[in-house]
């Protein structure tokens, strides 16, 4: 792994978490020591969750529950980012230092150091292994062998221009971007995010605590393209004077930046042995904190992946998914910032006048508020096209690749109320089996699918029975009573059906029990059986 940034740091943990072993080099002295990017999404605490890290994390942040939007002089209503369906209903507002320092703390619970100080100046790749030229701080050189290598170098990634991917975007017109963090003192309620827009501005402030500390940002048409200076917090005070409050005070600044870039995506994420995630993959605009969480998500996305390949667990071809699912989601996301970004910093006149006129009615929608929250929380991300996404029907509910409802059952065997994706939290797929309304043969057809997916591949395999009736005296695996139904309910199940979600919280298989023999084919395609 080369790179400690949020990405790397995820991809490192999991590889860990998964039973691979990693190294971990970072150029840098040590971890980021201000906030950069600072909002963790509702899909990435979903992603911390599974990693163990969530309640760390919300212990840490700050809810983003709604934003006041202010557009040509004009309040047009609150965006309310509260509500998203998820255990975790809300972004958070946290320094990326912090979200280093808790990542870093889970590699050291892993016995996974970061050696820092060490660069990597290039590679060679002969198709059965890597070798990695390093260069130490003091200026010694060496060389690593490795399986595979991750580049997680940033946007300058020396690796990957060593493997000559291209990395391509569209020259835009060109902005810069003001920040702070700080203390702020004016006439709105403190504790609330607000976004300003004017003819040429975008400002938006971002709480990180309910007593006045606030990260910052403005964006305009850049005003001298050779200042590289960090701002003055006065000009960025000057900028929230005229455009909201004529009596604002910024003090107690905590850092400064001045920044520019333009949205870069690479032709490919992955070249032989080595893989890119983070920015070395793809750039966004510094809007909502996205580049950030899509960072960490393509670790997720990777590590269980490769460390599978690595122990011999899964099909090499495993590996080609990695970028098949994870570059159209960078992409998307590149033209939603990019196009949010302009219609903000430089709408035109037709954007302008609509605005004024119908933008309050409209934003008070709630089509429009749900929209909002899902798209901003990441929820819809989904890998409907991706290989690894094997449907057959059998419900009414979500469809192989898309990311799997979470919900509450009883554990039968302590009565205790659990959330489903607690209860199959781990290393391993967790198989769903849903009983049906109908009560299908639980204690012999159903049994016998699950034993056989056991004893064909191990502890790698979670069957978990889903039944709103009491449990089978054996069953081989967990087993949650649904009384209620709200688990049918959420997976639109009737009649018996199967659910194999991946150790990402996607679904990877879905289908009905009566075709279990589509099962067996699909973890034979995938999985290495036991004992080969």
């Amino acid at each position: 792994m080369v790179g400690a940034g949020p990405a790397g740091l995820t991809a490192a943990a999991e590889l860990a978490r998964h039973g691979a072993r990693v190294r971990v080099f970072d150029k840098n002295p040590g971890p980021t020591l201000y906030s950069r990017a600072s909002v963790v999404h509702v899909r990435t605490q979903e992603t911390l969750s599974a990693m163990g890290l969530a309640d760390r994390f919300v212990a840490r942040a700050y809810p983003l529950e709604a934003i006041s939007l202010h557009a040509f002089g004009k309040f047009m209503g609150g965006i309310r980012l509260s509500g998203a369906d998820s255990a975790y209903p809300m972004p958070r507002i946290i320094g990326q230092h912090v979200t280093e320092r808790l990542l870093l703390e889970r590699l050291d619970e892993l016995a996974v150091p970061v050696e820092r100080g060490v660069e990597a100046l290039g590679l060679v790749d002969d198709g059965e292994r890597v070798t990695l030229r390093l260069k130490r701080a003091g200026g010694a050189e060496s060389a690593l062998s490795a399986s595979y290598v991750i580049a997680a170098d940033g946007a300058n990634s020396g690796l990957r221009a060593a493997a000559e991917i291209p990395f391509e975007g569209e020259t835009t017109d060109a902005f810069e971007f003001l920040q702070t963090d700080c203390e702020l003192r004016w006439s709105y309620p403190t504790g609330r995010s607000y976004l300003f827009v004017t003819k040429d501005r975008f400002l938006g402030l971002f709480p990180f605590d309910p007593d006045g500390a606030y990260r910052i940002v403005c964006a305009r048409v850049d005003q001298d393209p050779d200042n590289l200076e960090a701002p003055d917090l006065e000009e960025i005070e000057a900028i929230l004077r005229e455009i909201a409050d004529p009596d604002a005070v910024l003090v107690e600044p905590r850092w400064l930046n001045r920044m520019r870039g333009e949205p870069r995506l690479a032709k490919k994420f992955r070249s032989g042995r080595l893989f890119l995630a983070g920015d070395a993959a793809h750039v966004h605009l510094p809007i909502g904190g996205q580049g950030m969480n899509s960072g960490i998500q393509d670790g997720f996305n990777l590590g269980w992946k490769l460390a599978a390949v690595i122990k011999g667990t899964a099909q090499p071809e495993l590996l080609e998914t990695y970028g098949a699912e994870r570059l159209p989601v960078a992409e998307d996301l590149l033209k939603f910032t990019d196009r949010g970004f302009h219609s903000m910093v430089k709408p035109g006149d037709l954007a302008q006048r609509a605005m004024k006129l119908f933008g309050a009615s409209v934003m008070g929608l709630e089509s429009v508020q749900d929209r909002l929250r899902r798209t901003v929380g990441e929820v819809p991300i989904s890998y409907l096209t991706s290989s690894l996404s094997q449907d057959h029907g059998g419900t009414i509910g979500p469809i192989a690749g898309e990311r799997a409802p979470d919900g509450v059952a009883v554990r039968a065997s302590d009565r205790k109320t659990v959330r489903l994706m607690r209860a199959i939290a781990g290393e391993a797929w967790g198989f769903l089996i849903f009983a049906g309304l109908d009560q299908s043969d639980v204690g012999g057809r159903l049994a016998e699918i699950a034993q056989r997916a056991v004893t064909g591949f191990g502890a790698r395999i979670k069957p978990i029975l889903i039944t709103p009736e009491r449990p089978p005296e054996t069953w081989p695996g967990e087993v949650l009573i649904d009384r209620d139904q709200l688990l049918h309910d959420r997976y639109g199940v009737r009649h018996a059906a199967l659910y194999l979600l991946r150790p990402d919280g996607y679904v990877g298989f879905r289908g009905p029990a009566a075709q279990a023999e589509l099962l067996d084919a699909y973890l034979a395609r995938w999985l290495v059986p036991d004992g080969e």
